[in-house]
């Protein structure tokens, strides 16, 4: 093996690391920021709390049903395949979100839609982070994890920014 070939062996598992970092984190950023946006949402389309919580309620419904289902897939097919294909679902969904005009589209889009997609990632990236990190498992899961708890935090920020803008 020549030594760029080598030397690009090494990185691949720190760079797979970081790419499913960079997308754990807008995953969950996502995630919260709908949460801050929520009263731009309800006055927009005009619903009721009642309403909102449903969508919440169908988003996290959908990930607790597929999750356990996402598993075995994973280790069925291509992770890499699935993993991309979760990123790409999920970010259409999210992006047609957007688009959404009431409850029912709301509860497809970003509940069973945006939702089905984030369920379908993780146990794919758990698998991929472990194969390739066998020997510092628990460093580089831990570090994905740090994604999850970033991306949290700068979704306040981040949504109170867009929540600012759509005032303005």
């Amino acid at each position: 093996m020549t030594g760029d070939k080598a030397e690009a062996n090494q990185r691949y598992p720190w760079l797979l690391l970081i790419l499913l970092c960079g997308a754990y984190f807008l995953n969950q950023a996502d995630r919260a920021i709908f949460g801050v946006v929520l009263p731009l949402i309800k006055t927009e389309l005009h619903l009721s709390d009642a309403q909102l919580g449903v969508i919440a309620t169908v988003l996290f419904a959908v990930i607790t049903i597929l999750v356990p289902l996402a598993g075995p897939l994973a280790d069925r097919v291509s992770r890499k395949a699935l993993v991309v294909g979760s990123l790409l679902f999920w970010s259409i969904s999210t992006m047609l979100t957007g688009l959404a005009s009431g409850l029912i589209s709301l509860i497809l889009l970003r509940g069973v839609a945006t939702g089905g997609g984030e369920a379908l990632y993780t146990p794919g990236a758990y698998s991929l982070i472990g194969s390739f990190h066998a020997q510092r498992k628990g460093f580089a899961l831990s570090i994905h994890q740090m994604a999850l708890y970033v991306g949290l935090i700068a979704s306040g920020a981040i949504g109170g920014y867009v929540a600012h803008c759509a005032i303005a």
